[in-house]
């Protein structure tokens, strides 16, 4: 029996996939496609390619798989997969009250008279610091 293979193989993605940025995008973590023949032929070479955008909290993959025929290049089908990796903690808030000096008084020149220090994090990425001196 001659197996004559015609048609394009069939293949499926894997889910979309949410992380943090910097965790890990190979496909052991985000999830592998499944190509199959369909005409009964030999299992179809399954391919990936990347394409990346940097969306400012962040970065989007957008992974397009490919099914191969091995005796055929022609004979492929696609499909795609969007990784996003964006910050998804909630907003926090924190900040350490230092004080005046103990003998501050609005005449004195004491050189700090109120220091706060701490981050504050906005939705999504963010961040940045507050350092606020007044002085007398």
């Amino acid at each position: 029996v001659n197996c004559v293979c015609n048609l394009p193989p069939t293949i499926s993605c894997p889910q979309d996939y949410l992380a943090c940025p910097g965790s890990d995008t190979t496909p052991a973590t985000t999830g592998t496609a499944i190509g199959s023949a369909v005409d009964g032929c030999d299992a179809p070479n399954v391919t990936f390619a990347d394409t990346t955008v940097d969306n400012g909290c962040g970065e989007t993959i957008t992974r397009t798989w490919t099914a191969t025929d091995p005796h055929d290049s022609s004979l492929a089908a696609s499909c795609t997969q969007t990784i996003t990796l964006t910050d998804t903690e909630a907003p926090a808030n924190r900040a350490k009250y230092e004080g005046p000096p103990s003998s501050f008084s609005p005449s004195s020149s004491s050189k700090n008279a109120l220091i706060v220090t701490g981050e504050a994090k906005a939705f999504f990425c963010m961040r940045f610091a507050i350092v606020s001196k007044i002085r007398a």
